[in-house]
């Protein structure tokens, strides 16, 4: 599953991140993205950049919450 994280803002996109973390039903998904509370919702269907984006400090959370941390070390670091 690809997981795209902006180059301007370090936003991630967390709709890919849950799919990623095997959370792949839209209800699934909906349930954790309505708790966050810094989120960028993009819905043109025809865009790449489609889902819902969070800052980069919140994917970390989420994805040592999804045990993805390890896999997403290099893509999730400051660096």
């Amino acid at each position: 599953i690809p997981i795209l994280r902006r180059v301007d803002n370090g936003m991630v996109n967390a709709s890919q991140l849950l799919h990623a973390g095997g959370l792949v039903t839209e209800q699934e998904k909906s349930v954790i993205l309505s708790l966050e509370r810094f989120k960028k919702r993009y819905r043109r269907s025809d865009s790449a950049l489609r889902g819902t984006w969070i800052p980069l400090s919140r994917a970390r959370e989420l994805s040592r919450t999804l045990s993805l941390d390890q896999r997403l070390q290099v893509f999730l670091s400051d660096d």
